[in-house]
């Protein structure tokens, strides 16, 4: 017996809400139907997913590990459809997009194969630098759109951002941290342990805004732009942070587990988008890449 790609799209939708009934309504299904599909994946498995609480469910630790294998299907699913209906497209010539550090790591190697065989006559020149210049260079047209981490970074009024995706916020930690044990995690629990915070691209000022908003103060461990050892020491259990689901991967470089816990409080999403010069209209061959970056990483419809 096998499982289906529902049942994956129920479970993914249950972890990632906390609730069977949200997961339900999410997946336009009742909520009985929810519970007896994860019920047979489980029996499926012959292991338990989740376990139920006062005000939800948490995953067990093969939940937790199933999970990412999870994602990984539904992506692989999704990719391999996104590759069956697009047809290579005619558009030739030049296109030049910025792009920041993250991008370049977690979003461009899977958008360029896609876009090579998407625009197999377009050719596509990059060039990485942090926010403000790639605003600079949008304004002075050395290039023609970039993508950035545009949550982060306060946008003049001459430029135009088209959304691409949003990224939920979560706790990173070790699987066998303290915090594992709490049903809840909230932002006074994370402020009492040791906090690794990165600075890259805007996230200080998006951080200290949301620990504000709360009037809390993180106790950081270290301060530091690279996201490698922020994941090699939650990894290890020094430290923890909350970091967005767009840069997450479960294992650091030593190939520690890392793992990723909800929080009770309202955290900001991380928001993707492309950045172009307000008085210049779009022509068809920067718009039609745009287009397909944002069908490619943020899909209409689901599985």
């Amino acid at each position: 017996m096998s499982f289906s790609l529902r049942q994956l799209e129920f479970f993914i939708a249950v972890a990632e809400t906390g609730k069977i009934s949200s997961a339900a309504q999410r997946c336009n299904i009742s909520q009985s139907s929810m519970t007896i599909s994860l019920q047979n994946l489980e029996k499926i498995l012959g292991a338990k997913l989740y376990t139920r609480h006062a005000k939800g469910i948490r995953l067990t630790g093969f939940g937790i590990s199933f999970l990412e294998h999870a994602r990984q299907i539904m992506d692989s699913v999704q990719t391999a459809l996104n590759s069956a209906t697009q047809q290579p497209h005619a558009l030739v010539g030049e296109i030049r997009i910025g792009i920041t550090d993250t991008i370049a790591a977690y979003l461009m190697p899977n958008v360029l194969q896609a876009m090579d065989q998407r625009f197999p006559a377009l050719s596509m020149i990059l060039f990485e630098d942090d926010q403000e210049g790639l605003e600079r260079a949008v304004l002075a047209r050395t290039i023609d759109f970039a993508l950035m981490v545009t949550s982060n970074y306060q946008l003049t009024s001459s430029t135009r951002v088209t959304p691409l995706l949003r990224s939920k916020r979560k706790l990173w930690i070790s699987p066998h941290h303290p915090l594992q044990k709490k049903e809840e995690i909230s932002l006074v629990d994370i402020a009492e342990q040791n906090y690794l915070l990165l600075d890259m691209e805007g996230h200080i000022a998006t951080a200290d805004m949301f620990w504000g908003k709360y009037q809390l103060t993180p106790s950081i461990k270290l301060q530091t732009k690279s996201i490698e050892a922020v994941r090699s020491m939650i990894a290890l259990g020094l430290g923890v942070s909350i970091l967005s689901d767009f840069s997450y991967r479960p294992w650091s470089l030593e190939g520690n587990r890392i793992i990723r816990r909800d929080i009770s409080e309202q955290i900001p999403d991380l928001v993707v988008g492309a950045v172009w010069i307000a008085d210049k209209p779009l022509v068809s061959q920067v718009q039609e890449p745009i287009d397909f970056i944002k069908n490619m990483v943020d899909p209409p419809s689901s599985l």
